[in-house]
């Protein structure tokens, strides 16, 4: 039988030693999708995000790669290109440290020489680079892998999934946005009004996924994620005999779902939809305290 040749370490063990660094665990992941693909394939996502005039033919993908300006996160080697790539994931932009691997490209001979950042924001960097320069979104990178015609798309499919699961894909905004902040700002007034009802105060903050009332009689959070359409409420301990589940887009935060049509929410007028809210938070408030 012939013997299977594989790298000198595993797809799966580079991941499992950047579990703890969720950067550099996308970035690990990023690179096994694209070692995975062909250099035609790798040529055409290249000209998806915008680089017209660059053809692979022997690309070799690296990452974490020590350099004096830094570390890489990912460079690509091909007979006449070298890409930098500098990945951010929750942190922001380091213009100096853009400049750094900037100039660090400038030493090496190739005829293409490219830094290509990648955040999550759309912020436009207005600086002078020696090399060609590129931002790019996450979200660009998932519609350039998305199009590409490949054989076997299991691996991209599941780096697609992957991306989606954290948010990371955009969808055009539609007429439906009307009803739906609406709804959403009902709902918000819905779970505040209930509150005042149980004489407890609440604070609401918002991020650009999810709004949150924290500090509930100083007790129970309460997470909504419109994206998702869900409602958690959360307890800093757990709630006996109450099962508690993981909420998907937060890190080990733990809370009880709101079933909408278990309860029958949404046949409810506003009055009826209060009253539905205030009995589940004075329902686990009451289990709190047993």
């Amino acid at each position: 039988m012939e013997e299977i040749i594989v790298d000198k370490e595993s797809f799966f063990s580079r991941l499992y030693k950047k579990k703890d660094i969720e950067e550099d665990y996308v970035t690990e992941a990023m690179a096994a999708v694209l070692r995975g693909i062909s250099p035609e394939n790798l040529t055409e996502l290249f000209k998806k995000l915008g680089f017209d005039e660059i053809e692979f033919t022997t690309p070799s993908i690296d990452t974490q790669q020590i350099t004096p300006s830094g570390r890489n996160d990912l460079v690509i080697f091909d007979k006449n290109i070298i890409i930098f790539f500098e990945n951010k994931w929750k942190s922001g932009t380091d213009i100096g440290q853009l400049h750094r691997y900037d100039e660090e490209l400038c030493k090496k001979k190739k005829q293409w020489r490219i830094l290509i950042h990648i955040t999550k924001d759309f912020k436009e960097i207005k600086e002078d680079f020696k090399n060609l320069f590129k931002k790019i979104n996450w979200s660009d990178l998932y519609v350039a892998l998305n199009s590409l015609d490949v054989k076997d798309k299991y691996l991209i499919g599941q780096f697609l999934l992957f991306l989606k699961e954290r948010g990371i894909t955009m969808e055009k905004v539609s007429w439906e946005i009307i009803n739906g902040a609406k709804s959403v700002y009902n709902l918000l007034r819905i779970i505040e009004v209930a509150c005042e009802k149980l004489n407890i105060k609440c604070n609401l903050s918002s991020t650009s996924n999810e709004y949150t009332f924290q500090g509930i009689a100083n007790k129970i959070g309460v997470y909504f994620r419109h994206k998702e359409a869900a409602l958690y409420f959360t307890s800093p301990t757990p709630i006996p005999g109450i099962k508690m589940d993981q909420i998907p887009w937060l890190d080990n935060v733990y809370g009880v779902r709101f079933d909408f049509d278990k309860h029958c929410f949404f046949h409810k007028n506003f009055e009826g939809q209060v009253e539905i809210i205030k009995e589940f938070i004075n329902d686990l408030l009451s289990k709190m305290e047993n």
